[in-house]
């Protein structure tokens, strides 16, 4: 899902300058708090964890399906 995501802001930020995070289209990164809720990583009050929980979400040197292994 953070793939398409990304995918998503790319091609946002072509048609309007705005990428998802940003204008009309902030509350899609609601699925980043999704995700890493249900991560093992996740830990509201540990912002090492949530770090770590980024690193792996963005590391494009792995496959999604490896990503959400490691997240799980």
């Amino acid at each position: 899902m953070a793939d398409e995501l990304d995918l998503l802001d790319m091609a946002l930020k072509k048609i309007t300058g705005f990428g998802h995070g940003e204008g009309q289209f902030k509350r899609l990164d609601n699925v980043y708090e999704i995700l890493s809720r249900h991560s093992r990583y996740y830990n509201a009050q540990d912002e090492e964890l949530d770090d770590t929980f980024y690193k792996v979400l963005f590391d494009t040197s792995k496959s999604s399906d490896e990503r959400a292994e490691l997240l799980r």
